[in-house]
């Protein structure tokens, strides 16, 4: 400890001097050894190097991810479970429904009035032809037949939002044994997530049935006003720990007024093992190149920052002009990447340069 204290006061009478103005600190690696400094190699800046905020994995906002029940009912049927791949209009489940069963009834009647007032227009129209009846009497059938056409258009149209296509009502029409179920039809292709009801499961209009996931998965996150003026709709970002890349799709123009945040979306290139909901650590690009200089290595003199780079000499101190680089900084000139600086004992190394002294 003598020997420590009296290495540290004879550096300290060798390197005292105003401010923080580039230096040699005389340290051969014993010196530094008993110092307990500790030391990190430079690089450059990355893809993978960069301002690290959370962000949340969502399916695409452009696709519908969670189907909800569209009339009252109970739940009766799966017909997929969660991890299964489906395809746009894939039949998931069946749910028992009064309003269904009303729509459907409704639907059933419109459709055999339909077929009567076509039946009939072709009788009137061969009457009409042999002279039997008046064309005042055909227009008229020819209204009626008119107006069935449209009531069975719309009763079939709502039908068809109970998840009825029109392949489903034609065998509807044909077996019955459909009637008081509301079918549930994947509205997207994907991947089913989540199940959020099970069988025999009361729902309400509105409530969530089941969730499914995009091929393709996005990033949502809330940047602080500064890390979101240096990137632009279009540009590439990155997770920590995925090879697919990001592009960013969307930057919103207004801040948050409470969080003082600019919400941003992001998709990833390719398919990528994740799952929405998950929270990722997403990597924004570096403003500009350069050397990254970590936190710990810094030290502050009045307005001057500083570092302490090994040298064949020892450790010299070089003032760098620096600038915030997500929790460490960024060098754009003044050192290379390789080059080694102190991240433990800095501080005490500053001491030493100052002339404070020591225990």
């Amino acid at each position: 400890m003598k020997q420590l204290h009296g290495y540290f006061l004879a550096l300290s009478v060798l390197c005292s001097a105003p401010g923080m103005a580039q230096q040699m600190l005389p340290l051969d690696e014993a010196a530094e050894h008993r110092l307990g400094l500790v030391f990190m190699r430079l690089a450059e800046t990355g893809q993978q190097s960069g301002a690290v905020l959370p962000a949340m994995v969502i399916s695409s906002p452009f696709q519908q991810s969670g189907l909800v029940a569209l009339f009252d009912g109970v739940v009766t049927q799966w017909k997929v479970a969660p991890g299964e791949q489906v395809s746009a209009g894939t039949l998931l489940g069946l749910v028992r429904s009064p309003a269904v069963l009303a729509l459907q009834q409704q639907w059933l009647a419109s459709l055999a009035q339909e077929r009567q007032s076509t039946a009939q227009l072709t009788r009137d129209q061969q009457l009409f032809a042999d002279g039997v009846i008046a064309e005042q009497r055909l227009q008229q059938t020819e209204r009626e037949q008119r107006s069935a056409t449209i009531a069975a258009q719309s009763a079939a149209a709502q039908l068809e939002s109970a998840g009825f296509d029109s392949a489903a009502q034609t065998a509807l029409a044909g077996n019955q044994d459909d009637l008081g179920y509301y079918r549930l039809l994947a509205s997207t292709s994907g991947q089913v997530a989540h199940l959020a009801k099970l069988p025999g499961d009361a729902v309400d209009t509105g409530a969530e049935l089941v969730s499914i996931n995009s091929s393709v998965l996005w990033v949502s996150a809330e940047l602080p006003a500064r890390a979101a003026a240096s990137i632009a709709v279009g540009q590439s970002l990155q997770v920590q720990g995925q090879a697919s890349a990001l592009t960013l799709r969307q930057k919103d123009q207004a801040l948050d007024r409470q969080s003082q945040t600019v919400g941003i979306l992001a998709e990833f290139a390719q398919a990528v093992d994740l799952l929405p909901g998950q929270v990722v650590d997403l990597v924004l690009p570096p403003p500009t190149q350069g050397i990254v200089i970590p936190a710990d290595a810094v030290v502050r003199t009045g307005e001057e920052t500083a570092v302490y780079v090994k040298t064949s000499g020892g450790v010299e101190s070089r003032v760098l002009d620096l600038q915030p680089f997500g929790s460490d900084y960024l060098a754009i000139a003044g050192i290379d990447a390789g080059a080694e600086v102190v991240v433990r004992g800095a501080a005490l190394l500053k001491g030493i340069q100052l002339g404070l002294g020591g225990e």
